[in-house]
């Protein structure tokens, strides 16, 4: 498997994971796959203080980043919304459309820019490792899931 596709693959799995936790942390039990972060394998990832620390700190930025954010996504998809039910005008409605496309450009390209830096900070056989924890834990999330246990995903991870 080439480096780059090894790494859209991370990149890829990253962004499912983060996706998968924010809105479903707060009905998940604390010890669900949902509700753990990459600081919950500290031990298992063999993680430094430092790289704790460091990962917070980028993680913590990007939740901020993703917070200022998320008002606009859910103010532009309410307004398309709106305009679709009272019958708007389609140059309005495509406008809208691509407005909100810009935004989550916006918002997906500055979560790849963070898991670049995540990966910085990790070795690769932190990676590597993480890469399966997240691998079982959304096999979990899609077992769950499938048994009508765990309620579908939504975007980005909340730093814990």
């Amino acid at each position: 498997m080439s480096k780059k596709f090894s790494g859209f693959c991370l990149t890829l799995i990253l962004l499912l994971t983060a996706s998968s936790l924010v809105f479903a942390q707060a009905a998940a039990p604390v010890d669900s796959p949902e509700n753990k972060t990459i600081f919950s394998y500290k031990k298992e990832l063999g993680m430094t203080d430092e790289q704790e620390k460091n990962l917070n700190s980028i993680l913590e930025e990007f939740q901020q980043y993703f917070n200022a954010k998320k008002d606009s996504l859910i103010a532009v998809e309410k307004e398309i919304a709106d305009l679709v039910t009272s019958k708007g005008s389609l140059e309005t409605i495509k406008a809208k459309i691509d407005d909100l496309a810009k935004l989550k450009a916006e918002v997906t390209f500055k979560d790849i820019e963070t898991s670049r830096r995540v990966e910085s900070v990790l070795k690769p056989e932190q990676i590597e490792q993480w890469k399966m924890i997240q691998t079982e834990a959304i096999e979990m999330l899609r077992n769950q899931m499938a048994a009508g246990q765990a309620s579908t995903p939504a975007p980005m991870e909340t730093v814990k």
